[in-house]
């Protein structure tokens, strides 16, 4: 038997979440991951497509 865990995001975190504009692509960093949204593999995916839709428009 398997137990999964998901990750509980508190205020700040969602918060943090919508500042992701602002911090994105600064100092030629991007950041992707499951973290900018619910913690699922989807959430992964759409961040990392988000960040490819940043550097394409370079």
């Amino acid at each position: 038997e398997r137990q999964y865990r998901h990750p509980v995001f508190d205020a700040k975190a969602i918060q943090a979440q919508s500042r992701w504009h602002e911090i994105n692509g600064q100092n030629r960093t991007s950041f992707c991951g499951a973290y900018w949204g619910w913690g699922f593999h989807e959430d992964g995916a759409r961040s990392a497509a988000r960040v490819v839709e940043q550097l394409l428009a370079l």
